[in-house]
């Protein structure tokens, strides 16, 4: 996808016109002063694209509502389709945070066995719940992305490294504190549980409660298998 693609509804005219903020808009941009301005373009960018999808990415809007330029947007991300590939690559570092803290600092509290299989199935929970429907459909749209664009196939394959690790080590601690025997492959089991919640999409894509709920029996018995810390 090409900056000329994703802003063919953008007038030479109005390229024009939106390429130089008004006088309000660059006193509102002095005014907030907190936000530079590639952080507002992203931040918007983010926005569109989670309520509209790049479809209904349209420059000039974005340009308006973050009080910018087109010059601005070439200067911090070279051009239009640079400035929707770094808005995806936040997209997908928001979803795999959550889930992560929360296990992170559960696991602090954690003592016992028992306190840890309470942990894990609160943290499934959460990641399963419904609510979380919107945030799975956006990181497979993410992924989607990444077909023959190596370069952004790259930072995503980075980052998803960041949080296998991440897990790797909040496993290895629950390992050394006797929580999780030290023989499991605490590695695979990472990899295995990006795989299981990305995946959960397709099954929420059949729009059947009934075998959604059986399907988190089915991953809850999985996890506890791999961890070996079934009851």
């Amino acid at each position: 996808m090409d900056s000329g693609t994703a802003a063919s509804t953008v007038s030479a005219a109005e390229l024009v016109e939106t390429s130089q903020p008004t006088r309000g808009r660059a006193r509102r941009l002095k005014s907030e002063g907190s936000e530079s301005a590639r952080d507002a373009l992203l931040r918007v960018m983010v926005k569109t694209i989670d309520e509209h999808g790049e479809p209904g990415v349209r420059l000039e809007k974005v340009l308006h509502e973050a009080n910018s330029s087109v010059s601005s947007m070439y200067h911090h991300f070279g051009n239009l389709a640079g400035l929707i590939e770094a808005a995806q690559i936040v997209r997908f570092r928001r979803t795999q945070q959550m889930d992560l803290e929360f296990f992170r600092d559960g696991l602090k509290e954690v003592s016992t066995l028992s306190e840890f299989r309470e942990l894990v199935v609160t943290g499934m929970s959460r990641a399963f719940h419904a609510d979380r429907r919107i945030t799975r459909a956006q990181r497979v749209n993410v992924l989607g992305r990444s077909y023959q664009n190596p370069h952004y196939a790259e930072q995503l394959r980075e980052l998803q490294r960041e949080a296998n690790v991440a897990l790797i080590d909040a496993l290895v601690l629950a390992q050394a504190r006797d929580l999780i025997p030290a023989h499991v492959d605490v590695e695979l089991a990472a990899a295995w549980w990006a795989t299981m919640t990305s995946g959960r999409y397709f099954v929420e894509l059949l729009d059947d409660p009934s075998l959604e709920e059986r399907w988190n029996g089915l991953a809850k018995q999985f996890v506890f298998t791999i961890l070996e810390i079934a009851e």
